[in-house]
């Protein structure tokens, strides 16, 4: 089960990603495979996402409309000929960016990218790299007014939905003066789904998924967050050791082998 996802964020309350155009443009332009590379994620331990909600996760549904190609559900690839049709029409070009990333030869690498990729949308783009401490910090202050940022990423304590709805999507997450909340996004109607979703889930869990993979598909479409990809761990044991089972949030429960 993958319980963490990979995005970086964009300050909805910050220009030029107060414009919806704007938020999309970046997320149909964006090559997750890329940034995996970048990342150095080993061979199975990263797979690309549009969404928040990660696969196999209750009230997940595959859905990525930010993709060359085919509309099944899944990411084929960026399609920069939208993104930047998207980002003509959004009125924003020419605008500042500052992109925010940690200083190390990872963190500095997937930053130069995304200015890059921000530059070819027809912003004024730079890169503004601190250390790991200060990065962590810095994300979690809304007074600086971060406007988009790379490296971020959230792994849930147990398989709900609320576990990411509540600290990085809801109203009452944006306006904390310390938030998880990094997109400062806000949307009631997306709030009173999780509600419902949340008071459904003892008695009609089937129902609960459905408004959860409800809500997950409005964020999407919303755009404060652009997904790259689900983490994943993987056990290496003797040949021996017999019953490996693994906590995606404690590790290997060692007292079951």
């Amino acid at each position: 089960l993958r319980l963490s996802t990979t995005f970086l964020f964009l300050n909805t309350r910050q220009p030029p990603f107060t414009n919806l155009k704007a938020r999309q443009a970046v997320n149909y332009a964006i090559d997750r495979a890329r940034i995996i590379q970048l990342s150095r994620f080993a061979s199975g331990q990263a797979t690309v996402t549009c969404q928040m909600l990660p696969p196999d996760f209750p009230g997940h549904q595959g859905y990525c409309p930010y993709t060359a190609g085919a509309g099944d559900g899944a990411w084929h690839g960026p399609d920069m000929e939208k993104a930047r049709r998207l980002a003509g029409e959004s009125g924003t070009m020419n605008m500042p960016v500052t992109v925010w990333s940690r200083n190390d030869r990872l963190g500095k690498a997937a930053g130069s990218y995304l200015v890059g990729l921000l530059n070819d949308l027809g912003y004024r783009a730079r890169l503004h790299a601190v250390s790991l401490d200060q990065f962590f910090a810095d994300i979690y202050n809304p007074r600086l007014k971060i406007q988009v940022s790379i490296g971020g990423g959230w792994g849930a304590d147990f398989p709900s939905p609320s576990t990411f709805f509540g600290p990085l999507l809801s109203c009452q997450s944006a306006d904390e003066p310390v938030t998880n909340n990094w997109a400062r996004f806000c949307d009631p109607h997306v709030d009173a789904l999780t509600s419902q979703a949340q008071a459904a889930q003892l008695t009609d869990p089937a129902a609960a998924r459905r408004l959860w993979a409800q809500a997950d598909s409005i964020v999407t479409d919303q755009a404060p967050y652009v997904p790259i990809a689900n983490g994943g761990t993987a056990g290496f044991v003797s040949s021996r050791a017999g019953n490996y089972q693994e906590s995606p949030v404690y590790g290997p429960l060692l007292d079951q082998m």
